[in-house]
């Protein structure tokens, strides 16, 4: 069982690493929520900045993240077409 959580910790750090660089290429950052406790809101949850602006593009709901590892992709993938 604790294998398994490993490889899926793992899967989405590798996720996120990419999509950090494919948000790079494109002139943004990816940002990560720095809640640690997993009960409240925006606990792994990302948001999309530009830089030249500080201003967010994406994934700003709540507390300013709202977007998931698949949600920033689809996203990111969108913007790269």
């Amino acid at each position: 069982m604790g294998d398994i959580k490993n490889r899926d910790e793992a899967d989405a750090a590798r996720q996120e690493a990419r999509l950090r660089r494919l948000a790079r290429r494109e002139g943004l950052i990816l940002e990560k929520s720095r809640t640690r406790n997993e009960r409240v809101w925006g606990w792994q949850l990302f948001r999309i900045v530009d830089p030249a602006t500080n201003f967010v593009v994406a994934g700003s709901q709540g507390n300013g993240y709202s977007m998931n590892l698949d949600e920033v992709e689809k996203y990111l993938n969108e913007e790269a077409n």
